[in-house]
């Protein structure tokens, strides 16, 4: 009984540590990449909401039954930033994972007009955890690296088929 209790106690403690060191992690984690394309934002926009480009023709899955919408309407609960202080001509396009019409990401397309003649196109995922969830916290460290590779083969397809127009 000494044993059970004794470990009882122990992974009580080892949680509480975790737990504790944790608390210094944010719990939303917001991972990007970026693309130039020689094409005008509001093209950009309007191919992707009118679905002249398809999310299947730029986006890579494993899974068919992954379904990703697009929306002018932001799907977050609240903002990144302060918007009074944005002074660059930029529009987002949020984007909603589903996997058997369950939600597991969600993230965004923000476009950029910093030029006359190209535009900068972002993708970005946000990854949000719970305070008493200290794992999801660890896990979102290396998401970066889980993610990126896929986000810039996307942008490059996104990219290609935006320039075939």
């Amino acid at each position: 009984m000494k044993f059970v209790k004794l470990g009882l106690i122990s992974v009580v403690v080892i949680y509480a540590i975790i737990w504790a060191f944790t608390l210094a992690f944010p719990s939303r984690t917001i991972v990007s990449r970026a693309a130039n394309v020689a094409i005008l934002k509001d093209t950009i926009i309007h191919d992707i909401i009118n679905n002249k480009i398809p999310t299947g023709k730029w986006f890579t899955y494993d899974d068919q039954n992954v379904n990703i919408q697009v929306s002018k309407t932001t799907v977050f609960d609240k903002p990144f930033v302060n918007y009074s202080d944005v002074e660059y001509d930029a529009d987002t396009l949020y984007l909603t994972f589903k996997h058997n019409n369950e939600t597991f990401l969600k993230g965004g397309l923000g476009v950029y007009q910093l030029s006359p003649d190209s535009a900068t196109v972002q993708l970005f995922y946000v990854f949000t955890s719970e305070w008493y969830k200290p794992w999801e916290k660890i896990a979102q460290i290396v998401y970066d690296a889980k993610y990126g590779g896929q986000m810039e083969h996307s942008l490059n397809l996104l990219k290609g088929e935006l320039q075939k127009q």
